[in-house]
């Protein structure tokens, strides 16, 4: 379906999460990064 880019709820204490996937095909890779708003998880 082609990159996404949205937010999510954790399930443990409720605070957002985005969540921005970026398909590579010309390399064949999935890129995950994972972000709060203060701060980045990876």
């Amino acid at each position: 379906m082609g990159d996404q880019d949205y937010i999510e709820d954790c399930a443990a204490c409720c605070n957002p999460i985005h969540l921005n996937m970026h398909i590579d095909h010309a390399n064949n890779k999935l890129e995950l990064h994972v972000d709060s708003d203060d701060e980045q998880i990876f």
